[in-house]
């Protein structure tokens, strides 16, 4: 599938929503045109490894004791899986290990970025994920956070073999807004229509394939394995927590680490 035709899949996801059309019967219809061998595929399950780009920089800027640590982390993350469960509308992204897990394995989490479970859900277009803990600021799963589903992939005329699959490349620009102002960082992800089940890691969706690896800043996320369902499963939305919006999450966060300190200081 050259990179015209999967442009042209990608918008034809998108007019589906647009005319909102059930969102199930159209998923099977495209499963069904991209990919005969899969129409009777309900969901699947992929397991992802992740590694770290070594930044020799940032490390200079850590005290010796946090360095240490972040070292520890490094080379604990070579032994870290994550899990994707997905079915057409709806996917689960977490950690596959033991719920009894070390220090050096919470801070490695931490440090990419999964130590919460993330739900996407396609028929509402949003991600959802409760509040890790945050000693004296937060109460694990105190919130319910609701995050819009940014769909602003650049699609890019690349591909390669990752695990036998053929991938294409698309980036995306995610804005972090905070004291020190706007920055943006870039997201890339190489996704296989092969597998049309149009989820990724990290609650990242919404190209026409699954996503097979993807690189947040100096931390990528590579499938090892993949299996697939030809019954349907239920996965299961959380629901404790007080709901918020995002960009609410983040004022209160703001604020209350603000209170913290000021009480720090006094």
């Amino acid at each position: 599938m050259e990179i015209n035709h999967l442009k042209k899949f990608y918008q034809f996801i998108r007019i589906g929503r647009i005319l909102k059309i059930e969102y199930t019967y159209f998923a099977l219809l495209l499963l069904f045109i991209s990919s005969p061998s899969f129409a009777q595929r309900k969901g699947g399950k992929a397991i992802y490894s992740i590694t770290i780009q070594s930044d020799s920089i940032l490390k200079k800027t850590l005290r010796p004791q946090i360095r240490d640590r972040y070292e520890r982390a490094e080379k604990e993350i070579a032994n870290l899986f994550l899990e994707l469960v997905f079915d057409d509308t709806l996917s689960v992204f977490k950690n596959y290990q033991n719920k009894n897990i070390s220090d050096v394995t919470e801070f490695a989490l931490k440090l990419a970025d999964c130590e919460k479970i993330i739900y996407t859900n396609l028929n509402n277009n949003e991600i959802i994920f409760n509040n890790a803990e945050k000693k004296a600021i937060f109460k694990k799963n105190e919130f319910l956070i609701q995050k819009k589903i940014e769909n602003n992939w650049t699609f890019v005329n690349e591909s390669k073999y990752i695990q036998n699959f053929k991938c294409y490349k698309a980036t995306q620009q995610i804005s972090i807004v905070n004291d020190e102002g706007t920055f943006f960082k870039t997201i890339t992800a190489w996704y296989c229509p092969e597998i049309p089940f149009t989820f990724g890691p990290k609650g990242y969706c919404d190209l026409p394939g699954l996503i097979v690896e993807l690189q947040d800043r100096n931390i990528v996320f590579g499938l090892k394995e993949i299996s697939f369902f030809d019954k349907s499963i239920k996965i299961e939305l959380p629901t404790k927590g007080v709901k918020v919006e995002y960009n609410e999450y983040l004022q209160i966060l703001k604020e209350r680490v603000m209170k913290r300190m000021e009480l720090t200081e006094k």
